[in-house]
């Protein structure tokens, strides 16, 4: 399987991504996409991160 692109993420950022993951007034759309990047940014596979 394909390993996502490598994203450098800053504390502050991850910070930031972290609260709109877990945000329960945060859009949905915003929810996924900030779990998306805090899985790659982990360095998962992309099937992992489909998931």
């Amino acid at each position: 399987m394909r390993t996502a692109p490598v994203i450098d993420v800053t504390d502050d950022e991850r910070t930031t991504l972290r609260r709109f993951a877990r945000g329960r007034s945060t859009p949905a759309r915003l929810v996924l996409r900030a779990k998306i990047v805090l899985r790659a940014a982990e360095g998962m596979r992309n099937k992992d991160i489909a998931l």
